[in-house]
């Protein structure tokens, strides 16, 4: 009686490590594909937000060069008009250049977001790699689960036939 009693614990015990061992495993998973998942959107969010402010930068350089072509043609047109739209020129073409500059600034910002976000995208397809080996290793521990619960029956089982052969008059004792 108490092999059988210290088997079932001993089984009964590895069973629920196991199944403790499976739960806190999938929560990890579950909370490092969160994690990984708001990462993600944040990065995305700040390179639609980089991208959008390189457009506006953009539309903003063609506006000023439009400026500019239209002041010389007005220059052309109107020698009273030429030394203040000279000093105008010159203003728009100084703008254009700063903002060229910062235009160029944006672009190597859109360049290393655009390499963070790859970078993120690499820690994410290695975890989402070491998450599906999790998987498969859970699977693994719920199959070697399943096996210790059926040597556990079997057990059972060969307890209760060794039981009823002691319970059984033997032809010796008679």
């Amino acid at each position: 009686m108490g092999i059988k009693t210290l088997a079932e614990k001993e089984l009964t015990n590895k069973i629920q490590e196991q199944s403790e061992e499976f739960v806190q495993a999938e929560k990890k998973l579950s909370n490092k594909l969160n994690a990984l998942t708001r990462s993600v959107s944040d990065n995305e969010d700040k390179l639609l937000q980089r991208l959008s402010e390189l457009d506006k930068e953009k539309k903003a350089r063609l506006a000023a060069q439009r400026a500019q072509r239209k002041l010389k043609a007005e220059l052309e047109s109107s020698s009273d008009e030429v030394g203040r739209l000279k000093l105008e020129v010159d203003e728009t073409a100084e703008r254009y250049a700063q903002k060229a500059s910062e235009a160029d600034s944006f672009q190597e910002q859109n360049e290393q977001i655009r390499a963070e976000l790859s970078k993120v995208l690499q820690d994410y397809k290695s975890q989402q790699a070491d998450a599906e080996k999790m998987v498969a290793r859970i699977e693994a521990m719920t199959a070697t689960q399943e096996k210790l619960l059926a040597e556990k029956d079997g057990l059972h089982k060969r307890i209760e036939e060794l039981q009823q052969q002691l319970e059984q008059p033997s032809d010796y004792t008679e």
